[in-house]
């Protein structure tokens, strides 16, 4: 389940300091939400992870907008309605809705969940899966997002597969950059405190699983890096065989530390917590950070972190706790 996040980079993103509300645009009659920096981003998703599906329903209505996210939730919810989950019908409504649905096998075992459930942007992007940023236009893939200069629009259409490592591109136009998923072999002298930028739990008690991932995904992009930090835990439901969402009491007590390497080669070290207990699919936290200059580096310098719910033990998280 490690990710490369990659961002492919057609024009140099620059980015204004306003804090105004998202704004709805529309570029080639397609409807894009505009942000004018990352901070507006990190803002607009904090509100939104806040919201319950009523309320998201009623903001994204008043924006006149449906996003990604609400649009491929309320199609699966309601097949979770329905009595009747034989793999025929869980093949034909994946068939049906292949656009919104995925359906795969993971360590040899069937989930069958919304695409980009687990991604940050999902209540941003819409049915293309863009959103804007200053002039610049960003397309979100299931490993990754494509970044580039508005004016080029036109070449997104051509670029539509399922992750963006699939992307064969050659041209000097183009800048790949990935996150780092396993324990940095560079920086030997903080090797003791990398735990890397990945790592995941779960814990299952017969037909109950919760799982839960903490996650650090970050690209250079126009000359400044841009960070995102997220928690997740999730709930599932088996159902003759395939895993499914569903609602429980989550608790969970976050805590991470995020040591950075600046372009001069120095150390620093950030610590985040969270706490929080709710009756819902799951809970997660996202928190963006925007860096300065080139060959800056991440990863978890440690985290002692758990998730629960009523149905299973909990998901423990470790590494290098002696900082907590």
């Amino acid at each position: 389940m490690k990710k490369s996040f990659i961002f492919l980079l057609f024009a140099a993103l620059f980015f204004s300091c306003s804090k105004n509300e998202a704004l709805l645009q529309l570029i080639d009659s397609q409807k894009i939400i505009e942000f004018k920096n990352f901070e507006e981003l990190s803002a607009h998703v904090e509100k939104v992870s806040k919201m319950n599906t009523e309320e998201r329903l009623n903001y994204e209505h008043s924006l006149g907008y449906e996003s990604f996210g609400t649009k491929s939730e309320s199609i699966y919810f309601e097949f979770l309605k329905k009595d009747s989950k034989s793999n025929s019908d869980v093949e034909k409504f994946v068939s049906e809705n292949e656009q919104w649905i995925d359906l795969r096998k993971e360590e040899g075992e069937l989930i069958c969940e919304p695409k980009l459930a687990n991604n940050s942007y999902r209540y941003v992007i819409n049915k293309d899966k863009i959103f804007k940023i200053g002039h610049n236009i960003l397309k979100v893939y299931n490993d990754g997002v494509l970044v580039f200069d508005e004016k080029f629009i036109s070449e997104l259409y051509k670029l539509d597969v399922l992750n963006l490592s699939d992307l064969k591109v050659d041209s000097a136009n183009y800048s790949k950059f990935y996150s780092q998923t396993i324990v940095s072999e560079i920086e030997d002298r903080d090797l003791p405190y990398n735990c890397g930028t990945y790592t995941d739990g779960r814990q299952t008690n017969g037909s109950n699983r919760t799982f839960m991932k903490l996650e650090i995904e970050f690209g250079n992009v126009g000359g400044l890096p841009h960070v995102k930090y997220l928690s997740l835990v999730r709930p599932y439901k088996r159902i003759l065989g395939i895993w499914y969402f569903c609602e429980r009491t989550i608790s969970c007590d976050v805590k991470f530390a995020v040591d950075t390497k600046a372009p001069d080669n120095t150390w620093s070290r950030a610590f985040y917590t969270h706490t929080e207990t709710k009756h819902a699919y799951a809970i997660e936290k996202t928190y963006f950070y925007s860096g300065y200059g080139y060959d800056q580096f991440w990863h978890f310098g440690g985290y002692d972190s758990w998730g629960d719910t009523p149905d299973t033990n909990p998901v423990v998280l470790q590494c290098n706790t002696s900082l907590f």
